[in-house]
């Protein structure tokens, strides 16, 4: 058929009839003729063969045996042809008016047989719906399918016996799932078919094994949890942990984003030396006091964010904090980089998704890093977790550089600027001018009225890099 000429075996029977012979058709000749009525003919007629859309093989011609009403597919009925590819399919459906409706097929490719059972595109016949995909000897899969592809929530079983239920899109894995193994499961994040965040084991019984950090694919560490922590009715998804934040830090020391750090002497880039010796904003037991139990806290991706501050558009990075209805809610912590090489950690609370006050630790691509500290511009709009809507953001570091500009300096050592809304203090500087102090009092101003509030600091050891 159609230049198709299948191999058969001793029996004279091709790989699709011993099949069919072994395992059975989908109906039986009795359940067929059971479902026939006055007003449908049984015949056999020619399939006329279908072009399909880009991707997809096309289908050639073919035969058509079953119900047929007013010249139409219609009821139960089995379709053989020939692809594009010269391999045979057997479809036994349900039609309605020529168009197919479900039921299963049968493909054989490179001497693989796949069969596919639910619902099908009308028109174009491919797996669309909710059906159950099985490569006979190998793996399988029953859930949501769309263009023809994993998409939605589904089970996948393997061969080992392994079982995953979780979150696909176009076939690969994405969101929360679970891998239940013999003895053991998993709970895993991926994105883009690559793991992210905490991915904790677990006995069959629930007892807590161990946690693998992954980011982008790659382990960042592997640690043990307590998941008891003395505090009422809180699990231990909804506390943080500082070896779970402290993994942030090793971001710092990774290509991430094809964004690769300068490190030191010591290989540790300077957001990670400028955190190993300050600290972060908030302490472990901090955090703790203020976890509940209807915010989890996870390690999940972060989308980026169109941006035309200083430090341009945000891209990808990780987020480690508390979660609520699926967006980012309470404390929180990114790391990310910029489209022009910044990178940053953003120690902030968070209001539906968005930041609300905290503090921006940059490094500029020449290496010199600053901090911004206090509430955030009600216009910097960042990507609400789950969300793929880009949002532009208003507020740049243009007042800060115009600041900085300003200062005219000769000579100076060390410097930390404390600006406030009522006053300026400068400690620990040289100054040849007065100029600093009238200069760090326009920027304390200029603050204010930007809403910039609280504490800055700014490295002035090379202030021509602003």
């Amino acid at each position: 058929m159609n230049k198709y000429t299948p191999t058969l075996n001793l029996e004279r029977l091709s790989k699709l009839a011993e099949y069919i012979k072994k395992q059975g058709w989908r109906w039986s000749l009795q359940v067929l003729n059971a479902s026939v009525d006055a007003k449908r003919t049984v015949e056999c007629t020619r399939f006329e063969g279908l072009t399909r859309p880009q991707g997809m093989t096309n289908f050639g011609e073919g035969v058509y045996y079953g119900q047929m009403l007013d010249g139409k597919r219609d009821g139960k009925g089995m379709l053989y042809l020939t692809d594009s590819n010269n391999n045979p399919l057997l479809f036994e459906c349900i039609w309605e008016q020529g168009k197919v409706i479900s039921g299963r097929y049968i493909s054989i490719v490179n001497d693989t047989i796949d069969i596919y059972e639910g619902t099908l595109h009308e028109q174009y016949f491919y797996r669309e719906g909710f059906g159950k995909w099985q490569r006979v000897g190998a793996d399988s899969y029953e859930g949501e399918f769309k263009n023809n592809l994993r998409n939605g929530k589904g089970i996948y079983y393997f061969p080992s016996g392994n079982v995953y239920e979780g979150t696909w899109v176009d076939n690969r894995f994405e969101s929360y799932g679970k891998l239940t193994k013999k003895d053991e499961y998993e709970e895993l994040f991926y994105f883009k078919n690559e793991k992210y965040g905490i991915c904790s084991a677990f006995k069959r019984t629930g007892e807590y094994l161990m946690s693998n950090i992954f980011c982008g694919g790659v382990l960042i560490g592997q640690l043990s949890l307590k998941q008891d922590q003395g505090i009422d009715g809180l699990s231990m998804k909804n506390l943080f942990y500082d070896q779970i934040r402290e993994q942030i830090l090793k971001l710092t020391n990774m290509r991430i984003n094809k964004r690769a750090p300068i490190l030191n002497s010591n290989k540790q880039s300077n957001l990670f030396a400028k955190f190993l010796k300050d600290g972060w904003r908030w302490d472990i037991s901090f955090l703790t006091s203020k976890a509940s139990t209807d915010r989890l806290v996870e390690w999940n991706h972060f989308q980026g964010m169109d941006c035309r501050a200083e430090f341009g558009a945000l891209e990808s990075g990780m987020y480690y904090g508390q979660m609520l209805n699926g967006k980012r809610d309470g404390y929180g912590i990114v790391y990310t980089t910029s489209k022009l090489d910044y990178k940053l950690i953003i120690e902030a609370e968070w209001r539906e998704g968005k930041p609300v006050q905290g503090r921006l630790t940059i490094t500029n691509p020449k290496n010199t890093w600053y901090s911004l500290e206090g509430a955030l511009p009600s216009t910097m709009s960042f990507m609400a977790q789950e969300s793929l809507q880009t949002r532009r953001v208003i507020h740049s570091l243009a007042t800060l550089r115009m600041a900085c500009k300003a200062v005219m300096v000769k000579r100076y050592t060390r410097m930390e600027t404390y600006l406030k809304d009522n006053g300026t203090k400068v400690k620990n500087m040289e100054l040849e001018s007065t100029h600093m102090l009238l200069a760090s009092m326009r920027l304390g101003s200029i603050t204010k009225e930007r809403k910039w509030e609280s504490t800055a600091y700014l490295p002035f050891e090379e202030p021509q890099n602003f």
